[in-house]
């Protein structure tokens, strides 16, 4: 190979970034309006109405200067005190959304031919990741027998010490379904016991009660990060805040990656004041709930497999036989997300986000 590309490392000649994020990119510009787009997990009832008032005062300043100290060090504070009552937060790594603070983790750890352990289907854009530094995600896959139901069990069989890291997201994405704690800190244990470092992703955390989350177990393992973002329970995607939180040494190592900058300042003041409105989550979970749970008995009275899940967050996976189900809800107008975006499903299912209302989505397939 000649020029320039002989420069580029090998496995990336052949590498090929498919995702349903760059799905929902390309289509979302070609969709009407009267599509009924139940697609990326995002809030369905957006963001705090205090967020939306402190948008408002933003000033020139805010867009013209590049972040002060002061910005962080706010928002630091604020997720220190926002999870003060569960565990002793002390290093807070801040990124462009749940997304960048994984890539600069993987950075710490990862490389050709290192090993990552986790289980599908799950967050594809992660294991993407993986394999973009050459490394290679092996995983355990999920029961379609048990409705995809996580198996613990099974699953610390895997934790043998010959990986880099273990990555679980939880709540699960696509079926959102949530791993209980207790199955999380046998995973932790095992995994520190052999010297492996384990990432937990609730980017989809704020839809479980706060005594749910794995943040409550970093005071007692030093093996363990715990990435959250804004993206979703706080209804915030737009302006890209994510955030990491762990105890021990690694703390100080996650510092050394973060890069300068990579929040804005009006993010960085719209997070701050989010965390200050945290009843409007139990509102929106209690909405969710609500809606997802008509949803669900209908889809299982007309004969859909539907996924293991959680009550409250906002994502589930469904699937019907012998229908590429992706297709067939589009010619309905409801945009969903391909199974066949994540490792181990196929064109039989697709993940839906719930919607505001049930109706319309009930109409839309024709359940009653």
């Amino acid at each position: 190979m000649e020029g320039p590309l002989k420069r580029v490392r090998s496995h990336l000649l052949s590498f090929e970034r498919k995702s349903y994020a760059l799905k929902h990119l390309q289509e979302s510009g070609r969709r009407s309006a009267e599509v009924l787009d139940c697609s990326l997990g995002e809030n369905p009832f957006g963001c705090p109405p205090g967020v939306l008032q402190k948008l408002r005062e933003i000033r020139p300043s805010d867009v013209e200067k590049y972040p002060t100290a002061t910005h962080y060090a706010q928002l630091r504070s604020g997720i220190r005190e926002y999870w003060r009552a569960v565990a002793d937060v002390e290093e807070v790594m801040l990124g462009a959304g749940s997304m960048q603070v994984l890539e600069r983790i993987n950075l710490l750890f990862l490389g050709e031919g290192s090993r990552v352990l986790g289980y599908c289907p799950q967050f594809t854009e992660y294991i993407l990741e993986v394999e973009l530094l050459g490394a290679k995600y092996e995983y355990l896959q999920l029961p379609r027998d048990r409705l995809f139901k996580f198996d613990v069990e099974a699953f610390l069989g895997r934790v043998d010490g010959s990986h880099h890291l273990i990555y679980i997201d939880n709540p699960n994405n696509p079926t959102g379904q949530v791993i209980p704690l207790r199955e999380i800190e046998e995973i932790v244990e095992a995994a520190q016991r052999r010297g492996t470092v384990v990432i937990v992703d609730e980017a989809y955390g704020d839809f479980m009660e706060r005594e749910e989350t794995s943040i409550r177990l970093i005071n007692a393992y030093e093996n363990l990060i715990v990435v959250r973002s804004f993206s979703k329970g706080f209804g915030l995607p737009g302006l890209r805040v994510g955030y990491a939180v762990c105890g021990g040494p690694l703390g100080k190592l996650l510092r050394k990656v973060e890069i300068p900058f990579s929040v804005s300042s009006i993010a960085a003041a719209l997070a701050c004041k989010a965390l200050e409105e945290a009843e409007y989550l139990d509102w929106c979970r209690r909405r969710i709930g609500e809606v997802k749970g008509r949803l669900i008995n209908a889809f299982r009275e007309n004969r859909y497999i539907v996924a293991e899940t959680h009550p409250t967050t906002p994502i589930f996976l469904v699937g019907r036989e012998n229908t590429n189900l992706y297709e067939w809800l589009l010619q309905r107008n409801v945009a969903s997300t391909p199974g066949s975006e994540f490792i181990g499903l196929g064109a039989h299912y697709v993940r839906i986000r719930t919607p505001r209302r049930a109706e319309p989505l009930l109409k839309a397939i024709s359940l009653k």
